[in-house]
Protein backbone atom coordinates (compact mmCIF):
# COMPACT_ATOMS: atom_id res chain seq x y z
CA UNK A 1 0.00 0.00 0.00
CA UNK A 2 2.69 2.52 1.06
CA UNK A 3 5.06 2.08 -2.10
CA UNK A 4 1.44 2.02 -4.87
CA UNK A 5 1.08 5.67 -2.46
CA UNK A 6 4.46 6.75 -3.19
CA UNK A 7 4.33 5.91 -6.93
CA UNK A 8 1.56 7.81 -7.72
CA UNK A 9 3.00 10.22 -5.98
CA UNK A 10 5.90 10.41 -8.32
CA UNK A 11 3.71 10.12 -11.10
CA UNK A 12 1.31 12.90 -10.64
CA UNK A 13 4.17 15.16 -9.54
CA UNK A 14 5.85 14.05 -12.92
CA UNK A 15 2.99 15.17 -14.70
CA UNK A 16 2.79 18.29 -13.51
CA UNK A 17 6.15 19.35 -14.05
CA UNK A 18 5.99 17.80 -17.68
CA UNK A 19 2.88 19.95 -18.29
CA UNK A 20 4.34 23.27 -16.89
CA UNK A 21 8.23 22.53 -18.71
CA UNK A 22 7.25 23.89 -22.39
CA UNK A 23 5.99 27.11 -20.15
CA UNK A 24 9.26 27.27 -18.06
CA UNK A 25 9.84 30.89 -18.24
CA UNK A 26 5.83 31.02 -16.32
CA UNK A 27 6.11 28.14 -14.45
CA UNK A 28 9.36 27.86 -12.98
CA UNK A 29 8.55 27.81 -9.04
CA UNK A 30 5.08 25.50 -9.74
CA UNK A 31 7.68 23.07 -11.13
CA UNK A 32 9.90 23.44 -8.59
CA UNK A 33 7.21 23.22 -5.73
CA UNK A 34 5.95 19.37 -7.21
CA UNK A 35 9.72 18.33 -8.29
CA UNK A 36 10.58 18.78 -4.61
CA UNK A 37 7.57 17.42 -3.11
CA UNK A 38 7.67 14.14 -5.46
CA UNK A 39 10.96 13.55 -4.42
CA UNK A 40 10.58 13.68 -0.71
CA UNK A 41 7.05 12.56 -0.38
CA UNK A 42 7.03 9.89 -2.87
CA UNK A 43 10.87 9.03 -3.93
CA UNK A 44 12.21 9.18 -0.36
CA UNK A 45 9.91 7.32 1.78
CA UNK A 46 10.67 4.59 -0.68
CA UNK A 47 14.14 4.49 -0.11
CA UNK A 48 14.68 5.05 3.84
CA UNK A 49 15.43 3.03 6.14
CA UNK A 50 13.92 2.31 9.84
CA UNK A 51 16.12 4.67 11.81
CA UNK A 52 15.57 7.24 9.55
CA UNK A 53 13.60 9.10 12.65
CA UNK A 54 13.94 9.33 16.40
CA UNK A 55 11.54 6.32 17.25
CA UNK A 56 11.09 3.71 14.84
CA UNK A 57 7.48 4.10 13.40
CA UNK A 58 4.96 0.96 12.41
CA UNK A 59 4.45 -0.11 8.45
CA UNK A 60 0.69 1.32 9.76
CA UNK A 61 2.02 5.00 10.21
CA UNK A 62 4.50 5.12 7.20
CA UNK A 63 1.06 3.83 4.97
CA UNK A 64 -1.16 5.87 6.71
CA UNK A 65 1.32 8.83 5.29
CA UNK A 66 1.84 7.70 2.24
CA UNK A 67 -2.08 7.67 1.85
CA UNK A 68 -2.32 11.48 3.10
CA UNK A 69 0.57 12.42 1.03
CA UNK A 70 -1.51 11.37 -1.84
CA UNK A 71 -4.53 12.53 -1.07
CA UNK A 72 -2.81 15.63 0.17
CA UNK A 73 -1.32 16.25 -3.40
CA UNK A 74 -4.35 16.14 -5.29
CA UNK A 75 -6.06 18.64 -2.63
CA UNK A 76 -2.65 20.78 -3.45
CA UNK A 77 -2.94 20.01 -7.33
CA UNK A 78 -6.82 21.33 -7.24
CA UNK A 79 -6.20 24.37 -5.61
CA UNK A 80 -3.11 25.25 -8.23
CA UNK A 81 -5.93 24.41 -10.65
CA UNK A 82 -8.87 26.73 -9.43
CA UNK A 83 -6.78 30.24 -8.57
CA UNK A 84 -4.83 29.39 -12.49
CA UNK A 85 -5.01 32.06 -14.92
CA UNK A 86 -5.22 31.42 -18.68
CA UNK A 87 -1.51 30.96 -19.88
CA UNK A 88 -1.98 34.16 -22.80
CA UNK A 89 -3.24 36.28 -19.79
CA UNK A 90 -0.37 35.58 -17.85
CA UNK A 91 2.01 35.69 -20.68
CA UNK A 92 0.60 39.19 -21.17
CA UNK A 93 0.79 40.69 -18.01
CA UNK A 94 4.11 39.79 -17.30
CA UNK A 95 5.17 41.23 -20.73
CA UNK A 96 3.88 44.11 -19.23
CA UNK A 97 5.67 44.43 -16.29
CA UNK A 98 8.66 43.87 -17.93
CA UNK A 99 8.13 46.83 -19.93
CA UNK A 100 7.37 48.64 -16.72
CA UNK A 101 11.10 47.68 -15.35
CA UNK A 102 12.76 48.08 -18.52
CA UNK A 103 11.44 52.46 -17.97
CA UNK A 104 14.46 54.31 -16.84
CA UNK A 105 12.33 55.65 -14.07
CA UNK A 106 11.86 52.18 -13.17
CA UNK A 107 15.47 51.14 -13.44
CA UNK A 108 16.74 54.46 -11.32
CA UNK A 109 13.66 52.96 -8.55
CA UNK A 110 15.69 49.32 -9.17
CA UNK A 111 18.88 50.45 -8.61
CA UNK A 112 18.17 52.68 -5.37
CA UNK A 113 16.34 49.42 -4.00
CA UNK A 114 19.67 47.43 -4.37
CA UNK A 115 22.03 49.04 -2.92
CA UNK A 116 19.64 50.51 0.30
CA UNK A 117 18.77 46.37 0.16
CA UNK A 118 22.32 46.08 1.55
CA UNK A 119 22.43 48.76 3.27
CA UNK A 120 19.68 47.87 5.32
CA UNK A 121 20.86 43.59 5.70
CA UNK A 122 24.54 45.22 7.08
CA UNK A 123 22.25 47.55 9.78
CA UNK A 124 20.04 44.95 10.60
CA UNK A 125 23.13 42.45 11.36
CA UNK A 126 24.70 45.65 13.47
CA UNK A 127 20.70 46.01 15.38
CA UNK A 128 21.33 41.78 16.30
CA UNK A 129 24.61 42.09 17.43
CA UNK A 130 23.96 45.90 19.64
CA UNK A 131 20.60 44.06 21.16
CA UNK A 132 22.26 40.56 21.83
CA UNK A 133 25.17 42.55 23.48
CA UNK A 134 27.75 40.83 21.50
CA UNK A 135 30.25 41.49 18.31
CA UNK A 136 31.36 39.96 15.44
CA UNK A 137 34.55 38.43 17.17
CA UNK A 138 31.87 36.64 19.70
CA UNK A 139 30.10 35.40 16.65
CA UNK A 140 32.49 34.34 14.62
CA UNK A 141 34.13 32.62 17.36
CA UNK A 142 30.62 31.25 19.08
CA UNK A 143 29.40 27.78 18.66
CA UNK A 144 26.26 27.39 16.31
CA UNK A 145 23.63 27.84 19.08
CA UNK A 146 25.32 30.21 21.37
CA UNK A 147 23.23 33.19 20.36
CA UNK A 148 20.81 32.02 17.68
CA UNK A 149 18.15 31.72 20.32
CA UNK A 150 18.37 34.81 22.25
CA UNK A 151 15.63 36.95 20.27
CA UNK A 152 13.47 38.28 22.91
CA UNK A 153 13.55 42.08 22.48
CA UNK A 154 12.15 43.79 19.91
CA UNK A 155 15.30 45.34 18.36
CA UNK A 156 16.74 42.11 17.61
CA UNK A 157 13.59 40.58 16.40
CA UNK A 158 13.53 43.97 14.00
CA UNK A 159 17.02 43.34 13.06
CA UNK A 160 16.43 40.05 12.35
CA UNK A 161 13.93 41.07 9.93
CA UNK A 162 15.88 43.23 8.46
CA UNK A 163 18.75 40.87 7.31
CA UNK A 164 15.59 39.43 5.22
CA UNK A 165 16.75 42.16 2.51
CA UNK A 166 19.93 40.32 1.75
CA UNK A 167 17.63 38.49 -0.94
CA UNK A 168 17.04 41.39 -2.58
CA UNK A 169 20.09 41.43 -4.85
CA UNK A 170 19.86 37.87 -5.99
CA UNK A 171 16.65 38.95 -7.42
CA UNK A 172 16.58 42.51 -8.67
CA UNK A 173 20.40 42.95 -9.90
CA UNK A 174 18.93 40.51 -12.50
CA UNK A 175 16.27 43.06 -13.98
CA UNK A 176 19.18 45.86 -13.78
CA UNK A 177 21.99 46.49 -16.73
CA UNK A 178 25.43 44.86 -17.06
CA UNK A 179 27.47 46.52 -14.23
CA UNK A 180 25.03 45.47 -11.48
CA UNK A 181 24.26 41.76 -12.56
CA UNK A 182 28.05 41.88 -12.33
CA UNK A 183 27.92 42.99 -8.93
CA UNK A 184 24.71 40.55 -8.40
CA UNK A 185 26.86 37.30 -9.41
CA UNK A 186 30.29 38.69 -6.93
CA UNK A 187 27.14 38.95 -4.30
CA UNK A 188 25.92 36.04 -4.18
CA UNK A 189 29.00 33.22 -3.40
CA UNK A 190 30.61 35.77 -0.79
CA UNK A 191 26.89 36.71 1.03
CA UNK A 192 26.85 32.40 1.16
CA UNK A 193 30.06 31.98 2.43
CA UNK A 194 29.80 34.84 4.72
CA UNK A 195 26.17 33.38 6.47
CA UNK A 196 26.91 29.38 6.11
CA UNK A 197 30.11 30.60 8.14
CA UNK A 198 29.44 33.15 10.10
CA UNK A 199 25.82 34.47 10.85
CA UNK A 200 23.91 31.51 10.23
CA UNK A 201 26.70 28.61 11.14
CA UNK A 202 26.12 26.11 9.57
CA UNK A 203 21.91 26.69 8.40
CA UNK A 204 22.13 26.08 4.93
CA UNK A 205 18.31 27.70 3.65
CA UNK A 206 19.78 31.22 3.42
CA UNK A 207 22.93 30.38 0.83
CA UNK A 208 20.57 28.05 -0.63
CA UNK A 209 17.32 30.18 -0.77
CA UNK A 210 20.14 32.93 -2.70
CA UNK A 211 20.73 30.67 -5.34
CA UNK A 212 16.72 29.52 -5.44
CA UNK A 213 16.12 33.13 -6.00
CA UNK A 214 18.67 33.96 -8.45
CA UNK A 215 17.37 31.34 -10.42
CA UNK A 216 13.49 32.57 -10.41
CA UNK A 217 14.86 36.01 -11.38
CA UNK A 218 16.48 34.36 -13.73
CA UNK A 219 12.66 32.58 -15.24
CA UNK A 220 11.23 35.62 -15.17
CA UNK A 221 14.05 38.37 -16.81
CA UNK A 222 14.36 35.24 -19.64
CA UNK A 223 13.00 33.30 -22.30
CA UNK A 224 13.90 29.80 -21.60
CA UNK A 225 14.78 27.75 -24.28
CA UNK A 226 15.57 24.03 -24.26
CA UNK A 227 19.59 24.34 -23.35
CA UNK A 228 18.46 26.85 -20.37
CA UNK A 229 15.99 24.43 -19.30
CA UNK A 230 18.40 21.63 -18.92
CA UNK A 231 21.12 23.85 -16.95
CA UNK A 232 18.47 25.51 -14.75
CA UNK A 233 17.93 21.67 -14.31
CA UNK A 234 21.12 20.94 -13.50
CA UNK A 235 21.93 23.62 -11.15
CA UNK A 236 18.55 22.52 -8.95
CA UNK A 237 19.70 19.63 -8.89
CA UNK A 238 23.61 20.77 -7.33
CA UNK A 239 21.36 22.71 -5.26
CA UNK A 240 19.78 19.49 -3.57
CA UNK A 241 22.99 17.64 -3.51
CA UNK A 242 24.32 20.83 -1.72
CA UNK A 243 21.73 20.54 0.77
CA UNK A 244 22.17 17.20 1.47
CA UNK A 245 26.30 17.53 1.49
CA UNK A 246 26.04 21.38 3.65
CA UNK A 247 24.44 18.86 6.02
CA UNK A 248 27.49 16.89 6.79
CA UNK A 249 29.91 19.98 6.52
CA UNK A 250 28.10 21.67 9.66
CA UNK A 251 29.30 19.29 11.70
CA UNK A 252 32.77 19.53 11.25
CA UNK A 253 33.00 23.06 10.29
CA UNK A 254 35.03 24.67 12.98
CA UNK A 255 37.30 21.75 13.39
CA UNK A 256 38.54 21.56 9.65
CA UNK A 257 40.01 24.21 7.39
CA UNK A 258 38.80 25.14 4.09
CA UNK A 259 40.58 22.78 1.96
CA UNK A 260 39.30 20.29 3.93
CA UNK A 261 35.72 21.83 4.12
CA UNK A 262 35.34 21.38 0.66
CA UNK A 263 36.84 17.63 0.41
CA UNK A 264 34.46 16.75 3.20
CA UNK A 265 31.60 18.12 0.48
CA UNK A 266 32.44 16.28 -2.34
CA UNK A 267 33.10 13.38 -0.44
CA UNK A 268 31.05 9.93 -0.91
CA UNK A 269 30.17 9.75 2.81
CA UNK A 270 29.00 13.01 3.01
CA UNK A 271 26.15 11.27 0.73
CA UNK A 272 25.59 8.25 2.11
CA UNK A 273 22.21 7.71 4.08
CA UNK A 274 20.94 10.83 2.01
CA UNK A 275 17.30 9.95 2.52
CA UNK A 276 17.27 9.51 5.77
CA UNK A 277 18.76 13.29 6.22
CA UNK A 278 16.99 16.57 6.01
CA UNK A 279 15.71 17.81 3.75
CA UNK A 280 14.67 14.21 2.02
CA UNK A 281 13.22 12.89 5.73
CA UNK A 282 10.33 15.55 5.88
CA UNK A 283 8.32 12.94 4.93
CA UNK A 284 9.31 10.92 7.89
CA UNK A 285 7.99 13.99 10.37
CA UNK A 286 4.52 12.76 8.46
CA UNK A 287 5.13 9.38 9.49
CA UNK A 288 5.28 10.92 13.09
CA UNK A 289 2.26 12.84 13.36
CA UNK A 290 -0.01 10.75 12.08
CA UNK A 291 1.64 8.25 14.36
CA UNK A 292 1.40 9.91 17.19
CA UNK A 293 -2.11 12.46 16.83
CA UNK A 294 -4.31 11.93 18.46
CA UNK A 295 -2.83 8.29 19.78
CA UNK A 296 -0.33 10.60 22.34
CA UNK A 297 -1.20 13.94 21.87
CA UNK A 298 -4.86 15.69 20.97
CA UNK A 299 -5.48 17.17 17.76
CA UNK A 300 -4.24 21.21 17.83
CA UNK A 301 -7.34 22.81 16.55
CA UNK A 302 -5.65 25.03 14.11
CA UNK A 303 -3.09 26.63 16.99
CA UNK A 304 -0.65 27.24 14.07
CA UNK A 305 -3.05 29.75 12.61
CA UNK A 306 -4.91 31.08 15.62
CA UNK A 307 -0.95 32.47 16.27
CA UNK A 308 -1.26 34.12 13.34
CA UNK A 309 -4.22 36.32 14.28
CA UNK A 310 -2.23 37.04 17.00
CA UNK A 311 1.20 37.10 16.01
CA UNK A 312 1.41 40.54 17.88
CA UNK A 313 1.19 39.05 20.94
CA UNK A 314 4.55 37.58 23.32
CA UNK A 315 3.48 33.94 23.81
CA UNK A 316 4.66 34.43 27.69
CA UNK A 317 2.18 37.03 29.12
CA UNK A 318 -1.08 35.82 26.93
CA UNK A 319 -0.89 31.89 26.83
CA UNK A 320 -4.79 31.88 26.71
CA UNK A 321 -4.66 34.02 23.68
CA UNK A 322 -1.50 32.96 21.85
CA UNK A 323 -1.29 29.29 21.73
CA UNK A 324 2.51 27.29 22.28
CA UNK A 325 4.44 27.00 18.89
CA UNK A 326 3.60 24.20 16.69
CA UNK A 327 7.14 23.08 15.95
CA UNK A 328 9.02 22.68 19.64
CA UNK A 329 5.18 20.86 20.88
CA UNK A 330 5.60 18.55 17.83
CA UNK A 331 8.86 17.87 18.50
CA UNK A 332 8.16 17.59 22.00
CA UNK A 333 5.36 15.10 21.52
CA UNK A 334 7.20 13.25 18.90
CA UNK A 335 10.97 12.82 19.94
CA UNK A 336 10.35 13.45 23.54
CA UNK A 337 13.99 15.39 24.27
CA UNK A 338 14.60 18.22 26.55
CA UNK A 339 16.87 20.02 23.37
CA UNK A 340 13.64 20.07 21.29
CA UNK A 341 12.42 23.21 23.68
CA UNK A 342 15.38 24.99 22.26
CA UNK A 343 15.23 23.57 18.62
CA UNK A 344 12.04 23.61 16.52
CA UNK A 345 10.82 20.36 14.79
CA UNK A 346 8.71 21.20 11.88
CA UNK A 347 5.67 18.53 10.92
CA UNK A 348 6.08 19.13 7.14
CA UNK A 349 3.81 20.57 5.20
CA UNK A 350 0.98 17.39 5.04
CA UNK A 351 1.80 17.18 8.77
CA UNK A 352 1.19 20.66 9.56
CA UNK A 353 -2.38 20.69 8.25
CA UNK A 354 -2.72 16.98 9.76
CA UNK A 355 -2.32 18.15 13.54
CA UNK A 356 -3.96 20.91 13.25
CA UNK A 357 -7.16 20.29 11.10
CA UNK A 358 -7.92 16.47 12.72
CA UNK A 359 -6.01 14.12 10.25
CA UNK A 360 -8.44 13.51 7.21
CA UNK A 361 -10.46 16.17 7.48
CA UNK A 362 -8.24 19.02 7.41
CA UNK A 363 -7.48 17.73 3.43
CA UNK A 364 -9.73 20.86 2.14
CA UNK A 365 -6.92 22.98 4.37
CA UNK A 366 -4.50 21.43 1.55
CA UNK A 367 -5.86 23.42 -1.38
CA UNK A 368 -6.21 26.90 0.29
CA UNK A 369 -2.57 26.35 0.72
CA UNK A 370 -2.18 25.43 -3.24
CA UNK A 371 -4.16 28.50 -4.37
CA UNK A 372 -2.47 30.65 -2.20
CA UNK A 373 1.16 29.58 -3.52
CA UNK A 374 -0.57 29.74 -7.52
CA UNK A 375 -1.64 33.28 -6.28
CA UNK A 376 2.19 34.18 -5.07
CA UNK A 377 4.27 32.78 -8.15
CA UNK A 378 1.70 34.62 -10.38
CA UNK A 379 1.74 37.81 -8.98
CA UNK A 380 5.16 38.49 -8.02
CA UNK A 381 5.14 37.61 -12.21
CA UNK A 382 2.21 40.52 -13.21
CA UNK A 383 2.68 43.71 -10.53
CA UNK A 384 5.61 45.60 -10.14
CA UNK A 385 5.08 45.39 -5.67
CA UNK A 386 4.12 41.88 -5.84
CA UNK A 387 7.96 41.53 -7.74
CA UNK A 388 9.73 43.13 -5.17
CA UNK A 389 7.80 41.82 -1.60
CA UNK A 390 7.17 37.84 -3.00
CA UNK A 391 9.83 37.78 -5.64
CA UNK A 392 13.30 38.38 -3.23
CA UNK A 393 11.59 35.46 -0.78
CA UNK A 394 10.21 33.43 -3.65
CA UNK A 395 13.75 30.98 -3.34
CA UNK A 396 13.34 31.03 0.41
CA UNK A 397 10.18 29.78 -0.04
CA UNK A 398 10.41 27.09 -2.29
CA UNK A 399 13.38 25.80 -0.04
CA UNK A 400 11.96 25.95 3.39
CA UNK A 401 8.13 25.34 1.98
CA UNK A 402 7.94 21.53 2.35
CA UNK A 403 9.51 21.73 5.91
CA UNK A 404 5.72 22.83 7.40
CA UNK A 405 6.54 26.35 8.95
CA UNK A 406 3.05 28.39 7.78
CA UNK A 407 3.22 30.65 11.11
CA UNK A 408 6.74 31.46 10.36
CA UNK A 409 5.85 32.07 6.84
CA UNK A 410 3.04 34.26 7.37
CA UNK A 411 5.47 36.38 9.82
CA UNK A 412 8.25 36.74 7.46
CA UNK A 413 5.73 37.49 4.43
CA UNK A 414 4.04 40.38 6.59
CA UNK A 415 6.91 42.18 8.15
CA UNK A 416 8.62 42.10 4.82
CA UNK A 417 5.49 43.49 3.23
CA UNK A 418 5.59 46.58 5.75
CA UNK A 419 9.78 46.62 5.29
CA UNK A 420 9.83 46.28 1.95
CA UNK A 421 6.34 48.91 1.43
CA UNK A 422 8.08 51.26 2.99
CA UNK A 423 11.72 50.83 1.36
CA UNK A 424 9.44 51.00 -2.35
CA UNK A 425 7.66 54.39 -1.29
CA UNK A 426 11.14 56.23 -0.60
CA UNK A 427 13.09 54.68 -3.18
CA UNK A 428 10.15 55.40 -6.10
CA UNK A 429 9.41 58.68 -4.81
CA UNK A 430 13.64 59.63 -4.88
CA UNK A 431 13.74 57.74 -9.01
CA UNK A 432 10.82 59.94 -9.89
CA UNK A 433 12.61 63.44 -7.74
CA UNK A 434 15.40 62.60 -9.93
CA UNK A 435 13.73 62.24 -12.99
CA UNK A 436 12.08 65.99 -12.85
CA UNK A 437 15.49 67.37 -11.60
CA UNK A 438 17.09 66.23 -14.74
CA UNK A 439 13.94 66.95 -17.26
CA UNK A 440 14.46 70.82 -15.91
CA UNK A 441 18.21 70.62 -16.28
CA UNK A 442 18.04 69.39 -19.91
CA UNK A 443 15.65 72.35 -21.11
CA UNK A 444 17.43 75.80 -22.36
CA UNK A 445 16.91 78.73 -20.26
CA UNK A 446 14.99 80.30 -23.58
CA UNK A 447 12.39 77.56 -24.19
CA UNK A 448 11.38 77.58 -20.35
CA UNK A 449 7.95 78.37 -20.03
CA UNK A 450 6.79 81.06 -17.41
CA UNK A 451 3.54 80.94 -15.07
CA UNK A 452 0.64 78.39 -15.30
CA UNK A 453 3.08 76.96 -18.07
CA UNK A 454 6.02 76.47 -15.90
CA UNK A 455 3.71 75.25 -12.63
CA UNK A 456 2.87 72.88 -15.52
CA UNK A 457 6.48 71.70 -15.84
CA UNK A 458 7.06 71.60 -13.21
Amino acid sequence: MMYLACILVIGLCASMVLRSLPHFEHRMSECVFFATFGLIFGLAPMMQSDEAYVHVFGEGARAAAAGYSLAGLLMLMAGFALADWPLKRLATRKRRLLEELARPETQRMLMLVFWVSIGITVAGHALVMHAKGVTLLDIIRGGRFEYRFNNRGFLSVLGLHLTTFCFVPPFVGLFLGKRHRIVTLLYIPAACMVYFFIFSKGTRSVPLAMVATFLVAASIRYRFPVRRIVATCAIGLFVMMMAVGLYELRRVQDTVTFTEGVGVLFSAAAYQDMWDRDPLSYSMHLVGAVAAFPAEHPFLNGATYRRMAVFYLQESRFPELKPPDTNILFGLVVHGRDEDLEVTVPPSILGDVYINFWGWWGLPALCLHGMLYRWMFRTMQTTLFGLLWLGPLSGRFLVLVHRGEPYEMFFLYSMFFLLMGSVFVVCRSLAGSRRRSLVRKRVPARWRPTGIAANAVT
